[in-house]
């Protein structure tokens, strides 16, 4: 494995997508253009990822006509093997929004934070969450996680945070969630965070790394392609680090 590895991160909305349309083979272009070594898709087709290399996938989280079709919350791809797969994490967690694997010695941990209005929806009866109960349920079940020691080091946490970090009201900073996220990456790296992107949509899909890892480059890209035509809701981050 090189002394430095090029990551991408990306949530590519994948309920407005099918496996055979335009914006899908649109998606796959932009990915593979950026010659990353480790990429993580949040909302995603696996087939969204290049055809080589190692794929793996988060669980079924009951997203229910995207999976069923074929998506998953994470995908991760590696030009490497993978090996040491979690795709549990801690039982805390909301089902379905994490995979997590090592490349040589390199640990990597694919996410995705429920939104605010995760379950809040009335179908949901008496398993109805609160606004933000998710996304603090799932902090607290990775906070867990990211304290054992085998997360301390040579570790990068990537995907969709659903948060803004530093808030400017999503969440507010005087929240609960906002605190919780503020304990579970105490002590890391967080440099997507509070960067101006000069795009139109504040930044959510973080990557964190342990402060043993070195951040060589850093650039965002947007979530239209050349031609205007929107990919997704989410823009995206590619990132160079030493390890």
């Amino acid at each position: 494995m090189k002394d430095m590895l090029r990551i991408l991160n990306w949530n590519v909305e994948a309920n407005r997508q099918t496996r055979s349309n335009q914006r899908s083979t649109l998606i796959g272009q932009r990915v593979k253009q950026y010659g990353a070594d480790v990429i993580c898709l949040t909302e995603a087709f696996p087939d969204n990822l290049p055809g080589d290399g190692y794929r793996i996938t988060s669980d079924l989280s009951g997203w229910g006509t995207p999976e069923q079709k074929g998506a998953r919350k994470v995908v991760l791809w590696s030009r490497y093997p993978w090996d040491a797969l979690d795709v549990t994490g801690s039982d805390q967690l909301p089902p379905g929004r994490f995979v997590s694997a090592c490349i040589n010695g390199v640990r990597f941990v694919g996410i995705v934070i429920p939104y605010h209005a995760y379950r809040t929806a009335d179908r949901w009866g008496d398993n109805r969450y609160t606004v933000w109960q998710g996304a603090k349920e799932y902090l607290i079940g990775l906070q867990s996680i990211l304290s054992n020691p085998a997360c301390q080091q040579r570790t990068v946490v990537l995907g969709d945070f659903n948060l803004q970090i530093p808030p400017r009201g999503y969440p507010s900073q005087t929240s609960e969630v906002n605190r919780l996220s503020q304990e579970t990456f105490l002590g890391w790296q967080l440099p997507t965070a509070g960067i101006e992107t000069g795009m139109e949509k504040p930044f959510i899909d973080h990557i964190a790394l342990t402060p043993d890892l070195q951040v060589m480059t850093l650039d965002f890209f947007s979530r239209y392609d050349a031609s205007n035509q929107e990919l997704s809701d989410h823009n995206g981050v590619i990132m160079s680090i030493g390890v």
